[in-house]
């Protein structure tokens, strides 16, 4: 961009001259947004399938709400949103009473709502059936996406 007077706006040099490489990223993959995160991992499907057996299929229903939720731009903004504003712990307040709080940043109230809409929060050990363990009711988020599923056997 070339000097303008003060107060005017910004003058751009002739189309014939400007940078081809300003400002253009052409080799940068579109967001991944829209997609479902259980269904389209075949590699999860596959473990769950392996480890649930013949109760794979109620596992990956319960987890089809929770996929098409970590597909969304929503989400994944608020996941890049919580990552970026990690949480403050503030140990005293301004006149130096102990107050021992964490401040957190609305994104990580928003994600951490839904995983509690989910039952990420304990139901592993209240949810009935042998497959408790197996599926999203151990997901959690971290980073950008909610994690990979861990499934244990349940003896």
């Amino acid at each position: 961009m070339c000097a303008a007077p003060a107060g005017s706006p910004p003058v751009r040099p002739p189309p014939d001259r400007e940078d081809p490489f300003q400002r253009r990223a052409s080799n940068q993959t579109p967001p991944l947004v829209g997609h479902d995160g259980v269904g389209g991992d075949a590699a999860l499907t596959g473990a769950v399938r392996a480890l649930a057996g013949d109760g794979a299929d109620p596992v990956l229903a319960s987890l089809a709400d929770l996929g098409h939720l970590a597909g969304t731009a929503e989400a994944r903004e608020h996941g890049v949103l919580a990552n970026t504003h990690v949480p403050l712990l503030r140990l005293v307040d301004r006149y130096g009473r102990r107050v021992d709080e964490v401040d957190f940043h609305p994104s990580w109230h928003w994600l951490m709502a839904r995983a509690v809409r989910a039952g990420l929060q304990g139901a592993p050990w209240v949810a009935p059936g042998p497959h408790a363990h197996c599926g999203g009711r151990r997901a959690s988020w971290r980073g950008r996406r909610w994690n990979r599923v861990t499934c244990a056997r349940s003896r």
